[in-house]
């Protein structure tokens, strides 16, 4: 009778108290912005303030900024348990060092499996010699930061510091017969004496999965994610796994620097080729496109403003003026591109000027691409500005006027030779001198179809004319 009743409370609990929701989200791989994202729209769909969310962190580091995102987001989390798993598999690294350790931290619990470690949070930046470290004020404000993050969650900040700085000196002492580490300048020096030295200067602190709990940071070492949910009471049923869709790994795409670069200098190109084509067609939209992609990038990463927009528009008119008002290239355009240039930049980071070290190796991260990217783009456009009128593919491409008088027709020298237009030249289209049909190019200003022009450049298949009167007589 009474295993009936029994029974019949346990099903009824499980009715009237339902088991909590476990949400699983994996942090794997370098720390980068998009996986700050991908960790607000994965937290945004916990559907309860009750549940229990584990994050199954897995990585070497990255970017502190992105690291800090991260916590940040972490730390904003409202009645849910937090809880940090270093995980040991076939798949995984079993590390959470550098960036991986602050983000660690920022949980309510920290569980890890056999054979894993933490630690080595010191911030370090890439150069053309090498890696080295950062300078003081990073260290010193990370220091801070790492530390305020433990204290917050109950772990110890001596570990915490020392996981940061290399300054730091750890003993291990008993208290209460419990092991625990020690700053060297808060024991006394009888507890020296009694204490056992454990991290010298000039050694950054990472702790194994054992030591971490011995040293009562961890809540316990587990074999694998079911002994972790067995130890939390928690139901398998009842477990959701976040995983990256095909929408997150497009974002990681169109947010890397890789596919910016590509994007900047398609975008540029097509530009280039639609201002300076009749009409519009497929290149305008290409680069509208592109440039778009490039913009929604920095949306979803949370740096985009109208501001930038803006200097786009601006730079984007600042080139229209360019070549179709003032002739030649000169400062308008070269401040067009350097407009752009800017908004693409400021689209990628959430500063104007750089301050801190990880803000200047984004700032110059991005800004290599960027320079790179018109680089290249001056080139090819360079080279398209010869071969153009031989491409036929191109011609293909813009919608222009259809002329019924014959194809262009090779000629001597016709440099001083005047003819009329029979399309607009902006700045390419289509000339007449005498009954030849030839492609011409402006001196840079924008003439109208019907005007007398003289030809004052002519090389191989590249003829250049200027507008000498406003008749319009074809």
């Amino acid at each position: 009778m009474k295993r009936i009743l029994s029974f019949i409370f346990l099903l009824l609990s499980s009715y009237l108290y339902p088991q909590e929701e476990v949400y699983i989200i994996p942090i794997q791989g370098d720390i980068e912005p998009s996986l700050a994202v991908f960790i607000r729209q994965s937290l945004e769909k916990v559907k309860d303030d009750q549940s229990t969310i584990i994050f199954e962190i897995d990585t070497f580091g990255g970017r502190v900024d992105s690291a800090l995102k991260i916590t940040t987001l972490i730390g904003s989390i409202k009645g849910n348990r937090t809880i940090a798993y270093i995980p040991s598999n076939p798949e995984s690294l079993g590390v959470s060092w550098s960036a991986g350790a602050l983000i660690t931290f920022s949980c309510s619990q920290i569980y890890m499996s056999e054979g894993t470690s933490i630690g080595a949070a010191s911030p370090i930046y890439l150069t053309s010699e090498g890696s080295e470290d950062a300078g003081e004020k990073t260290i010193s404000a990370l220091r801070v930061q790492m530390a305020s993050i433990a204290e917050k969650n109950g772990y110890p900040a001596e570990v915490a510091l020392a996981m940061v700085d290399k300054d730091i000196e750890l003993y291990e002492v008993d208290i209460d017969g419990i092991p625990s580490l020690k700053l060297k300048e808060d024991l006394s020096e009888d507890e020296l004496k009694e204490g056992k030295e454990f991290l010298k200067k000039d050694k950054l602190l990472t702790l194994t999965a054992k030591q971490m709990e011995l040293y009562n940071i961890s809540k316990g070492t587990v074999k694998d994610l079911d002994d972790l949910l067995n130890r939390l009471g928690k139901n398998k049923k009842n477990v959701t796994k976040i995983i990256k869709t095909i929408p997150d790994l497009v974002i990681d795409l169109i947010t890397s620097s890789s596919v910016l670069a590509l994007l900047l200098v398609l975008g540029l190109i097509t530009l280039y080729m639609e201002i300076t084509s009749p009409g519009f067609g497929l290149l305008g939209a290409i680069g509208l496109i592109s440039f778009s992609i490039i913009f929604a990038g920095g949306q979803l990463l949370g740096t985009l403003s109208s501001i930038e927009l803006l200097l786009f528009i601006i730079g984007i008119t600042l080139l229209i003026i360019e070549v179709f008002i003032i002739p030649g290239f000169g400062l308008t355009g070269v401040s067009g591109l350097l407009l752009i240039a800017v908004s693409i930049l400021l689209s990628r980071q959430e500063f104007i000027i750089p301050k801190w070290e990880w803000q200047w190796e984004e700032f110059n991260s991005n800004s290599f691409t960027i320079f790179i990217s018109f680089i290249i783009s001056i080139i090819i456009i360079s080279l398209l500005m010869v071969l153009f009128p031989k491409l036929s593919l191109f011609r293909k491409l813009i919608l222009s006027p259809q002329i019924d008088k014959g194809e262009p027709t090779p000629l001597l020298n016709i440099t001083n030779r005047e003819g009329i237009t029979v399309t607009q030249l902006r700045p390419i289209g289509k000339i007449k001198i005498d009954d030849t049909i030839l492609e011409a190019k402006s001196d840079g200003s924008l003439i109208e179809k019907g005007r007398a022009i003289r030809v004052i450049s002519h090389t191989g298949n590249r003829v250049v004319v200027e507008e000498i009167s406003n008749d319009t007589s074809i």
